[in-house]
């Protein structure tokens, strides 16, 4: 925790917190003219630690694979926003592309298209085809162009297959969908197209991260926050009380072990391969058309960080997907932030005390015929650990 005021020396890159903490001290206050002091949630190393892993990515990677610009947001599990990094070079530009700019979410916006069906009765085992399919007019298309036929929705949403995410939409309808999303805070708009489901409509990262960190957590909904508290001459002016409504209290009460599941199994035999851990990691990727996003959202027991990846001018990147840059830079940070000491209080839990994993063969998991004792005892340890 950083307690801030006028006076203190921060870095470049923490101007675009500094800038952001400015507007919700003016959303809680109003207009003021008085010296304040204001108590803030930044962790000063996450935040060190959040812009030079973010620079020293786009200066190593940016130039070969076209990628100009980035942002990371780090949340906790109540929401307090640890680091926040708004762009490469907050001198050149001070558009806050964590918090300010929409983009296509791709397919991390899958994450409701799933809440949603599971909810309608749906479980990670149900079986699908996936197969070309036309829906007004419109084709979805997978990526690299290839169909598998059957597969569970454990093995379609690791490998992000996109005819069965528009399936489900259509199978549950696009307004439950988009239910789901403004449950978990999704504020942007969202147009109710076939596409819907594979991440159209654009959103921000801060509102995306959120929504994950709603599944980490447990909770009806996450909503971040930077001001802990404002103190003025002699007085309290405001602190920050943190409300956890249960999960089971809100209006879409989503199913946890159905999405941790397939979550945990997106980076453990999914397109999120590149952001394995030695601990269990839960997480999803995200790319758009012609490669214009790549993104990474992913949480441990008490971190979640999102970041995205791609260029002001909308152009196309040289292959980037969300499992590759993304969920390398993601990895590159959360193995460096529990080496910072007291970065989080459950750092020792996370190296050393993470309880082996059941057997028999997590290989066997994913396939229509998978053992469902195994698949039990998957999700017992599954809960064992982000609870």
């Amino acid at each position: 925790t950083l307690a801030v005021n006028p006076n203190t020396q921060i870095s470049k890159g923490s101007q675009y917190f500094a800038d952001w903490i400015a507007a919700e001290t003016r959303a809680v206050l109003g207009p003021f003219s008085a010296d304040l002091t204001v108590e803030t949630t930044m962790h000063l190393g996450l935040q060190k630690l959040a812009e030079g892993t973010l620079r020293h990515w786009l200066e190593a990677e940016g130039p070969k694979r076209n990628v100009t610009q980035g942002s990371m947001i780090v949340l906790s599990h109540d929401g307090e926003v640890l680091a926040m990094v708004g762009g490469k070079d907050y001198g050149a530009s001070q558009f806050n592309r964590a918090t300010q700019a929409r983009r296509q979410p791709g397919s991390l916006f899958k994450l409701f298209v799933y809440l949603a069906a599971f909810d309608a009765g749906l479980t990670p085992d149900t079986v699908m085809t996936d197969q070309p399919l036309q829906v007004d007019n419109w084709t979805p298309q997978n990526y690299g162009g290839k169909y598998r036929g059957e597969v569970t929705l454990r093995t379609a949403f690791a490998d992000s297959i996109n005819s069965v995410a528009v399936q489900l939409t259509e199978k549950v309808g696009r307004g439950r969908v988009i239910g789901v999303a403004r449950s978990l805070g999704i504020r942007s708009s969202l147009k109710a197209h076939p596409s819907l489901a594979l991440g159209t409509s654009e959103v921000t990262l801060m509102e995306m991260t959120s929504a994950y960190a709603a599944m980490a957590a447990d909770v009806k909904k996450i909503s971040p926050f930077g001001v802990r508290a404002i103190r003025g001459t002699g007085r309290q002016l405001y602190k920050h009380r943190v409300t956890k409504t249960p999960r089971s209290q809100a209006t879409l009460p989503w199913k946890r072990d159905e999405i941790i599941d397939l979550l945990v199994n997106t980076v453990d035999q999914g397109t999120g391969k590149a952001a394995r851990l030695s601990a269990p990691v839960a997480g999803k990727t995200g790319t758009t058309q012609d490669y214009r996003d790549a993104w990474f959202i992913g949480f441990t027991a008490d971190i979640i960080v999102g970041i995205w990846l791609g260029n002001d001018d909308n152009a196309p990147m040289e292959r980037v997907t969300g499992g590759d840059l993304p969920a390398k830079i993601w990895r590159d940070y959360i193995t460096s932030a529990y080496r910072l000491e007291g970065a989080t209080p459950k750092r020792q839990e996370l190296l050393a005390g993470i309880p082996p994993i059941p057997e028999p063969d997590l290989s066997r998991i994913g396939t229509p015929d998978a053992d469902k004792a195994t698949v039990t005892g998957i999700r017992k340890w599954l809960r064992s650990f982000i609870d």
